[in-house]
């Protein structure tokens, strides 16, 4: 089989392309979205006494990075959850962002999720353009966790993972989760858990393993 880092999927009458490295990329509007990026978590656990290693914040920043440049595109979406707490903006985080968005060429669309709205302000100097619930650009809707009625939504909020058969008991492993009316994303940070999808009729699901990606169900 085939090794896959990207595959195209239609959704809203729209082809996107659903990418290894957990995002997805919109060819036609030139845009990539993610969801559940989670920054400054691991600065939220060490203030409860949790032991994090170091990196993972600056590993996903180099991720997204690469796939902003690798898919030239003009406009990110975070669909959600772009910041863990207020806890975890601190200083260093706050600086950290900021200089990475000066070297980021896109524009930034942050769709405000639930651990978003638990801070009071988001930082200006991170020069991004804030919705809540929805942002709507032209046939697709993007919110964090309730679908738009009337359309093609794409989602985060539950970071679904799927169980692939192995050696042994098998894996969960992250997935984009694809429905009639909404697409899920599985989470951008690393450092992030998540609930099981088991797939109804009709619906499918794409794995992502090691930066591959592998359909489950008719595509």
């Amino acid at each position: 089989m085939a090794r896959l880092t990207s595959l195209a999927v239609t959704v809203g009458g729209e082809e996107v392309m659903l990418r290894g490295d957990r995002t997805v990329y919109w060819p036609r509007e030139r845009l990539l979205a993610v969801a559940d990026v989670h920054v400054g978590k691991t600065e939220s656990l060490r203030s409860d006494g949790v032991a994090v290693p170091d990196g993972a914040m600056f590993d996903d920043l180099v991720r997204l990075s690469a796939a902003i440049e690798d898919t030239g595109a003009e406009r990110l979406v975070v669909i959600g959850d772009l910041v863990h707490d207020a806890r975890g903006l601190t200083p260093m985080v706050r600086e950290f962002i900021a200089r990475w968005r000066r070297t980021c060429p896109c524009r930034l669309d942050l769709v405000l999720g639930n651990h978003d709205r638990r801070v009071r302000e988001m930082p200006r100097e991170w020069d991004m353009q804030v919705s809540d619930p929805c942002l709507s650009i032209g046939p697709l809707a993007f919110c964090h966790d309730e679908p738009l009625a009337g359309t093609y939504t794409l989602v985060g909020h539950v970071h679904p993972r799927i169980h692939i058969s192995g050696a042994g008991d098998g894996v969960k492993v992250p997935c984009f989760h694809i429905c009639a009316q909404s697409m899920t994303l599985p989470a951008f940070s690393t450092l992030t858990a998540g609930v099981g999808v088991h797939l109804a009729t009709g619906e499918r699901a794409v794995a992502v393993v090691q930066g591959y990606v592998v359909a489950i169900g008719k595509l």
